[in-house]
């Protein structure tokens, strides 16, 4: 279990990385992608799913840029955009991201994967 006082803590910590990471190996690393995305899981557990979505927007962003626009990581992505839109009761906004996610998986993994029928 974290307390508040934790999760602030880790923010801190990941600010810190993501401003040397961006000056050393630019703001399209993949490292600067995962150090946002790690951001924006901190802010969802803290309840702010606006902060939480933005952060996993920039990552969605430097993810398609850094590994490509069909790469698995990009779909995990999308799936947690969906699932902020989804609480926040954007439905339509919600089943574009997972209608992606799911695109994206079925290219990679094929249909007939197990992972598949769970994203169903």
């Amino acid at each position: 279990c974290h307390t508040q006082g934790d999760l602030v803590q880790a923010i801190s910590y990941y600010d810190q990385f993501l401003g040397t990471a961006k000056k050393v190996l630019g703001a399209n690393h993949r490292d600067v992608a995962t150090a946002l995305n790690n951001i924006g899981m901190i802010e969802y557990e803290r309840g702010d799913i606006d902060k939480a979505m933005g952060l996993f927007k920039e990552t969605l962003q430097v993810r398609r840029i850094a590994l490509g626009p069909d790469h698995p990581d990009v779909a995990s992505v999308l799936n947690k955009i969906g699932t902020m839109h989804h609480k926040k009761e954007e439905y339509d906004d919600a089943l574009c991201c997972f209608q992606e996610g799911l695109r994206i998986e079925s290219l990679i993994l094929g249909n007939n994967h197990p992972d598949i029928d769970v994203t169903l």
